[in-house]
């Protein structure tokens, strides 16, 4: 061998040796069989900031071999490890991937086929010292005979900086299909009732129910038969009726029960109880406080409330200095530009109504303020405010194109001048604009109405959104009925140029605002190279006002659009992935708060043990979320209480799509935000705050979730200003 073969050899033994060390660190060897070949894997390198190991036990199977899921069914049972060795760790939590039905004959067996990985967590006990794992696997697989398999893993996860192994996304994809309460959004049990010698179940869906099946399992030993599922006709609703040999009784005995619901691709793992007993039925439907016309009044007054928060008040006030720009117009002028705007913004809510529709009936959620995670509705929006303050720095007026005109020439007839139809779509554009910045914004009612139009049909969706569109739209409406009410406006002056310009850099400011959100959603170059093509069109176009260089507009023409196609393609922030107890930096000012990674299976487990959880779900393009933190969640009291130890704080931040997140709020009948919810032992399934946070409203959840008020370890400063809710301070 020659001398610059040896070198290139040991170059090559260099560079593989630390990739061959992490892939058997991180993962056990193959155990291969003719039935199949199973293996221990890591989802991280090292051992870092949390105590959390995502580890998972892969299974590929031959053809035609299948194993076992917990509850095995008439036979067999299912993998299982038995810690044989084991350094610094603490335990491992084992989770269940939706199970398939197997029939033979009268046979059933719940269990996998193909490939199948089991998520495991493992806890460590020391962060300074590595994990050490010496497991035996025993599963049972099962073909036209069953083979037991028994084999042995070895494994070990250093210490050091943590990164994502190449199976990484293996058990995250896994873990994805692990039912849970809130894995099926929209899926809801209506009733459990018991007969002589069955169980029927009955369920609904907001999808439609495409090839469904349940799997029962109790702590007793009872039996349940093959299930016969009846699907309605519209497909949303569906029961299934299992034969079972529980009985009935004299007295009615809730019996706990586990139920995990399959359809496709969609899953969910529910615990409810039988009440088996004469005439025992169990209606575990919720209904609605509100009837559908007192939730209509509701739709209005929220909408009117929208009005004075910050996202629709520059645009109402922007409306009012335009019409006093022209305060000597007609009455008959000003009222048809009023009525314009309030046509805009009912539909806009028209629209969004059947957006809502389309997007439930696809089986997808849906929630109020979403397309704010969408970085190309970002980079839009942000050229429609630069182009309103650009107007209003009076670098050029709106001019609508010609087909708008001819649709409207159509459809009013009495109107020929093409100077008032240009106004009039101006008018209902200044409308649409209000309604598409109210929706990061929430108010009082506007919850209430949202949850239960996006909870019902399409009549209620219908209703309720155009409800909310009258509701925003009132101060239009009034106007538009009362036109001499104009007159209170001060004249026309040499002071509206200065307020108009005034607003056109707030209209600015709000542009910044939306590109602080579109920072947290796209690469940090790409963000830099969208932000400045943008700001390079608005500036090009300023200039061209001064210069009238035609160079220079049609550069402000062209920047624009490859900034949205930028955006658009623009590679994403990459996501957490694995949720831990590891404390977040959320940037607000609650600067001695300790905000723990949102993990809504960690929540019963914190109840357990005696302590209280602290939900607060916000995005950074939540105006109302944002009101909370600066005026009740970062004052003294709150802070104070919030910083004891028996509390425990966890941030839900949806600035970027989540599922665990959009699961969380619809297992709440959330459409949007902010959310908080407070748990504690004599609340463990939570007490919803409402929108607007208040100080006594957030001392009576946790009172009312059993927090002791005479705590010793608290300062006397909460007792004293708080009692029952009640505010003593001066």
């Amino acid at each position: 061998m020659t001398f610059k073969k040896i070198i290139l050899s040991f170059i090559i033994f260099f560079f593989m040796l630390p990739d061959a060390i992490a892939k058997a660190i991180n993962s056990s060897d193959w155990i291969k069989t003719e039935i199949a070949n199973f293996r221990l894997v890591s989802g991280i390198t090292n051992i870092g900031s949390s105590k959390f190991v995502p580890l998972g036990l892969e299974f590929e199977l031959k053809d035609g071999w299948k194993i076992y899921w917990r509850n095995p069914g008439d036979a067999g049972y299912p993998p299982e490890i038995s810690i044989e060795e084991k350094r610094n760790l603490s335990k491992l939590e084992w989770f269940w991937p939706a199970p398939k039905r197997f029939s033979f004959q009268d046979i059933q067996n719940f269990g996998y086929e193909g490939k199948v990985i089991f998520p495991i967590r493992a806890t460590v006990q020391n962060l300074q010292e590595p994990l050490f794992l010496t497991a035996r696997v025993m599963a049972l697989a099962c073909k036209n005979i069953c083979v037991p398999l028994d084999e042995k893993f070895i494994l070990t996860v250093p210490v050091g900086i943590t990164a994502e192994t190449q199976y990484a996304e293996l058990i995250r994809q896994s873990q994805q299909l692990v039912p849970t309460e809130l894995s099926w959004p929209g899926f809801s049990i209506i009733n459990i009732r018991n007969a002589e010698n069955s169980i029927t179940i009955e369920v609904k869906s907001d999808s439609p129910f495409q090839k469904p099946d349940i799997f029962i399992e109790t702590k007793q030993n009872f039996e349940f038969g093959i299930p016969k599922i009846t699907v309605a006709s519209d497909k949303l609703t569906a029961s299934f009726k299992l034969s079972t040999n529980i009985g009935k009784s004299e007295k009615i005995v809730p019996i706990p029960l586990t139920l995990t619901f399959t359809d496709k691709d969609k899953f969910i793992e529910l615990k409810k109880p039988l009440n088996i007993g004469i005439s025992a039925a169990v209606d575990v439907n919720s209904t609605s406080t509100f009837q559908w016309l007192e939730i209509l009044f509701v739709a209005v007054v929220g909408g009117m409330i929208l009005n004075f928060m910050p996202c629709v008040l520059p645009v109402l006030t922007l409306k009012l200095v335009q019409v006093t720009r022209k305060s000597n117009a007609q009455k008959h002028v000003i009222r048809t530009g009023f009525m314009y705007s309030a046509f805009g913004v009912i539909f806009s809510f028209l629209l969004i109504a059947i957006a809502a529709i389309i997007i439930k009936q696809a089986g997808l959620s849906v929630g109020w303020g979403m397309h704010f995670q969408q970085p190309l509705f970002l980079g839009s929006i942000s050229l429609i405010l630069l182009a309103f303050s650009g107007s209003l720095f009076g670098w050029f007026h709106f001019k609508i194109p010609r087909v708008f005109l001819w649709l409207e020439s159509k459809s009013v007839p009495t109107i020929r001048s093409e100077h008032k139809s240009i106004n009039r779509l101006n008018h209902f554009l200044t409308g649409a604009f209000a309604t598409v910045l109210a929706t990061p914004c929430s108010a009082p009612f506007v919850g209430t109405a949202l949850s239960f139009a996006l909870s019902h049909g399409p009549l209620e969706i219908f209703s309720i959104f155009i409800a909310m569109g009258v509701g925003l739209s009132s101060p239009y409406l009034l106007i538009c009925i009362r036109p001499e009410l104009l007159r209170f406006l001060p004249r026309p002056g040499a002071w509206m140029k200065k307020l108009e310009i005034i607003l056109g850099v707030l209209l600015i400011l709000t542009a910044v605002w939306i590109f602080t959100i579109l920072y947290q959603q796209i690469d940090l170059n790409w963000f830099i190279a969208g932000v400045l093509l943008i700001g390079g069109g608005f500036l090009t176009f300023g200039l061209y006002h001064v210069t009238g260089s035609i160079v220079l507009k049609i550069a402000s023409l062209c920047l624009p659009v490859i900034a949205l196609i930028v955006i658009e393609y623009a590679d994403q922030r990459p996501i957490k992935t694995f949720t831990d107890n590891r404390v977040l930096n959320t940037g607000t000012s609650i600067d001695n708060i300790i905000w723990r990674e949102f993990d809504p299976l960690l929540i019963p487990d914190i109840i357990k043990q005696g302590k209280f959880v602290f939900v607060d779900v916000t995005a950074d393009w939540c105006l109302t979320c944002k009101m909370n933190e600066k005026f009740v969640l970062s004052s003294k009291m709150i802070r104070k209480l919030l910083s004891r130890n028996e509390i425990i704080k966890m941030k839900a931040d949806w600035t970027l799509p989540d599922i665990t997140i959009s699961s969380y709020l619809t297992s709440y009948n959330k459409f949007g935000i902010p959310l908080n919810v407070i748990y504690g032992p004599n609340a463990e399934k939570g007490i919803v705050l409402p929108e607007l946070l208040s100080k006594e409203k957030i001392f009576n959840a946790f009172f009312k979730a059993g927090l002791q008020q005479n705590n010793t370890s608290q300062p006397n400063y909460i007792e004293k200003t708080f009692i029952n809710g009640k505010n003593l301070e001066k």
